[in-house]
């Protein structure tokens, strides 16, 4: 064939696009008919909890908002702080006494043996100890890294949402985002994600 022609394996499908596309929008289906009666409570608690009148459609809104005191005490108690991040190692290599040279009574040459076993001993002890130097070298650049990723007080708005959200209609989600910008920029950002975005099918677990 010419190898300017196009190749027709490379266009698009319309039939598996169609039957893929059907499939998932069945799914999609499927899953809010399973959470219709949720979905309908988590929106009348959300009208309740702004207070907003025509929250009397689907439930009852009372002179005294109690719902909404009562979410803006528990969410403090549950995220109130920034999380500091603190990478280690699980288990270090080193820690253990260094090894010590064969003592040889003065006057006499010292056994071959002994001093091999002390030079492997030596050449160990030194390399976990330059192993948990750098892995601790490694686990401050991390923290260093992620300490720049909350310190613009996203975290803090993204999870505050969630827990809110949590209590309100039982299901809080977060998710990271990660867009690579020009030149190789890489930009990974908190995302709460409301509940009414968010699907759920039938499934066993």
């Amino acid at each position: 064939r010419r190898m300017d022609k196009p190749d027709d394996r490379d266009k698009p499908n319309g039939e598996a696009l169609a039957k893929e596309g059907g499939a998932w929008m069945q799914r999609i289906r499927d899953s809010e008919k399973r959470e219709d009666k949720w979905m309908k409570a988590a929106t009348a608690a959300e009208k309740a909890f702004a207070a907003d009148d025509s929250a009397t459609e689907e439930g009852t809104l009372y002179d005294f908002n109690i719902l909404h005191s009562n979410v803006e005490t528990i969410v403090p108690a549950i995220y109130n702080s920034t999380p500091v991040p603190d990478i280690r190692r699980r288990r270090v290599e080193g820690g253990g006494p260094e090894p010590k040279p064969p003592q040889v009574p003065q006057g006499q040459q010292p056994d071959q043996l002994a001093m091999a076993q002390f030079e492997a001993a030596k050449q160990d002890f030194e390399r976990k100890k330059q192993n948990d130097a750098d892995a601790k070298a490694y686990g401050d650049m991390m923290e260093k890294a992620i300490s720049c990723l909350v310190d613009d007080n996203q975290l803090d708005t993204e999870v505050e949402s969630v827990a809110q959200d949590g209590f309100l209609s039982g299901r809080g989600i977060m998710r990271i985002r990660f867009e690579m910008e020009d030149e190789g920029k890489e930009d990974i950002s908190p995302e709460a994600v409301s509940w009414r975005d968010f699907r759920m099918g039938p499934a066993k677990r």
